[in-house]
C-alpha cells in the first residue's frame, strides 16, 4: 500500500503502536547500497501484532507499505539483522508523510517515543530514492540527508 493507505490504515488502528524488532533486508549484491551511506532494501518494524515493511516502489520512487500478521518464512533468515535496537520497547507517537512535486509519498519520519516516561527518543527519517535512505536523529531535529 502507499503511504495515504497507510494513513488511513492508522486512523483506523489506534493505541499505542510498540515496537518489538526491527530488522533489514540487505539483498544488496553489487555494493551500490553501501550500509555507511544509510541505505537499505527494506526495513521490517514489528509494531505489536504486525509486521510493517517499508520499502521502495521503483516505479515512482515513492514509499511502499505492507502489513502483514505473519512474518513470511523467506525473510526469518534476516532477523539477525537487527538495526536501531534502542528502540525496541518504545512506541511510535507520530507518522509524518512527506510528498514531492509530482505528489508521490517520497518520505516518512516516525516520531519514536520511550514508554516509561514518555521523553522523546528521536526522529527516524526514512527516504525514498533508489533504495531507502534513512537518518536517525536523537534531538529530533532534521538536518540534511
Amino acid at each position: 500500500m502507499n503511504l495515504r493507505k497507510f494513513h488511513n490504515w492508522l486512523k483506523n488502528n489506534t493505541g499505542i503502536k510498540v515496537i518489538y524488532e526491527v530488522f533489514i533486508v540487505d539483498l544488496d549484491t553489487d555494493g551500490l547500497c553501501p550500509k555507511k551511506n544509510h541505505c537499505i532494501q527494506e526495513l521490517i518494524f514489528k509494531i505489536n501484532e504486525n509486521f510493517w515493511f517499508i520499502s521502495v516502489n521503483h516505479e515512482y520512487d515513492d514509499i511502499d507499505i505492507k502489513i502483514r500478521k505473519k512474518l513470511p518464512i523467506k525473510y526469518e533468515k534476516w532477523r539477525t539483522n537487527l538495526i536501531f535496537t534502542n528502540l525496541i520497547g518504545a512506541h511510535v507517537e507520530q507518522v509524518f508523510i512527506g510528498f514531492n512535486f509530482n505528489l508521490y509519498t517520497d518520505s516518512m519520519k516516525l516520531k519514536i517515543i520511550d514508554n516509561e516516561n514518555e521523553n522523546l527518543i528521536g526522529v527516524l527519517s526514512l527516504h525514498a530514492l533508489s533504495d531507502i535512505y534513512y537518518q536517525f536523529r536523537a534531538d529530533g531535529l532534521d538536518r540534511y540527508l
